[in-house]
């Protein structure tokens, strides 16, 4: 089956968020080579000044986030713009969206997650973040058959009943405004399979399938951040540097603790700051 691949990129107004877009570019691009087959790879840039890092892709499109009232809401548009471009191309019969710092890590997943949705009648699989009391599927990695993509309809989660939102209505208390992206619609849940974590939220693995890191062109915020839910993992920022410069140095090795928490070479991320 032809799976298109689509990935949204996110720049800021950093060069930092650059340097970390180039590694989720490789590391996306490699981990795609050793585990699909049979895919195309296009990309949406939000905010994204160094196009020539992305010339060897197709690119649906881009936009400059002083068009936009957020961030959240381009990321919301850049989605959208994916789904059209999904559904122009019909030679495809598979479709893969991947924020920019998620890929595959398992050469199994698309045979894995076909057979779920053929077996339990859905037409989209995506991942959620139960760790994150989120109830609602992410766009860090969805996968849709074509009925799936010509159905999806990206919407911000505050459009939606609170009960489809978080595990806990005392979120709100945050007294914050989530314009987080999502699908309203059923899905085969793909939630956190991680045998040794670095962190509650950061750097998952979802159905022994995907790797999102959460936050891998920002600042680290999390909802159980905000509320103070995990007290001794108090410096996101520290936890995700360390992580980053375990991936970079050595990608395989460091998924393969994630996945099988046998490697003893990597010491945690509590014990090393950088």
């Amino acid at each position: 089956m032809a799976l298109l691949v689509a990935s949204v990129f996110y720049g800021g107004d950093k060069a930092a968020n650059e340097n970390k877009n180039h590694l989720w570019r490789t590391l996306q691009e490699r981990f795609l080579q050793r585990t699909t087959s049979d895919y195309s790879h296009a990309v949406y840039l939000n905010s994204i000044s160094n196009l020539d890092d992305y010339s060897h892709l197709e690119i649906i499109g881009s936009n400059d986030m002083g068009k936009s009232e957020a961030p959240c809401l381009n990321h919301i548009n850049g989605l959208r713009k994916i789904v059209e471009y999904c559904r122009e191309h019909d030679e495809y019969d598979r479709y893969l969206i991947l924020d920019s710092d998620a890929f595959p890590i398992n050469s199994k997943w698309q045979k894995n997650l076909d057979y779920r949705l053929k077996k339990d009648n859905f037409n989209v699989a995506a991942v959620v973040r139960l760790e994150n009391f989120d109830l609602f599927p992410h766009p860090s990695a969805m996968y849709f058959n074509r009925k799936g993509i010509e159905e999806a309809e990206f919407v911000s989660i505050d459009s939606l009943p609170s009960e489809k939102i978080f595990l806990t209505s005392r979120i709100f208390n945050l007294n914050l405004n989530f314009k987080d992206p999502t699908v309203d619609m059923p899905f085969f849940p793909l939630t956190r399979t991680n045998v040794w974590n670095a962190h509650p939220l950061i750097a998952g693995l979802y159905y022994d399938s995907f790797f999102h890191m959460s936050a891998g062109s920002r600042s680290p915020i999390t909802r159980t951040g905000l509320w103070k839910y995990h007290e001794k993992y108090n410096d996101d920022d520290i936890v995700s540097r360390r992580i980053i410069h375990n991936l970079a140095n050595d990608e395989e090795g460091y998924i393969h603790k994630l996945r099988f928490g046998h490697n003893e070479d990597f010491a945690p991320v509590k014990d090393i700051l950088i």
